[in-house]
C-alpha cells in the first residue's frame, strides 16, 4: 500500500500479490517468494527498470562482472567510488533476478540485500508491514 496511490489500481501487481500469498500458504520458501514479489512490486510501480541491462551503456549485464543498482537510474558497473551503502551484486545475480530465478545461493543472498536496499530507499526508511509479519511468524 505504501507504493501505490489509493486511486491507482495496479491489477497486475495485485494478481501477483494473490499468487504470492498462495505460494506462501503452500509452504514455498518465503525468502524466494518475497524476492519475486518485490521485483514485481518495484517494476509495476515504476521504481525499477530492467535488471539485465546497463542503462548508461545499453549493454547487456555480463555474468562475471560486478554491478550496482543506482537508485533512480538503474543497473551499472560497480566502481570504487560508489557509496558503500549500495550493495554490489554479480551480473549472474541480476540475470537470475530478471528471470525470476532465485535458486542459486549467491543470487538468493545478493538479491535479498539489493531488494532491502531498494525498498528502504524508495520507502524513505519506512518498514513494510509484510516484513514485520514474517519476522513475527518466525518467533511463533
Amino acid at each position: 500500500m505504501r507504493f501505490c496511490p489509493r486511486e491507482d489500481a495496479h491489477p497486475a501487481l495485485f494478481r501477483h500479490y494473490l499468487t504470492t500469498l498462495t505460494r506462501l500458504a503452500h509452504g514455498e520458501q518465503a525468502g524466494l517468494v518475497l524476492r519475486s514479489f518485490e521485483r514485481v512490486l518495484l517494476q509495476e510501480t515504476g521504481f525499477a527498470v530492467a535488471f539485465d541491462q546497463c542503462l548508461s551503456t545499453g549493454e547487456r549485464v555480463q555474468p562475471g562482472l560486478d554491478y550496482v543498482y543506482q537508485p533512480e537510474r538503474g543497473v551499472r558497473r560497480a566502481q570504487p567510488s560508489d557509496p558503500s551503502s549500495w550493495p554490489v551484486v554479480s551480473g549472474q545475480t541480476l540475470l537470475d533476478m530478471s528471470q525470476d530465478d532465485y535458486g542459486r545461493a549467491q543470487t538468493a543472498l545478493q538479491s535479498r540485500a539489493l531488494m532491502r536496499f531498494l525498498l528502504h530507499y524508495y520507502l524513505q526508511g519506512e518498514p513494510l508491514k509484510t516484513r514485520q509479519i514474517l519476522i513475527d511468524l518466525q518467533y511463533l
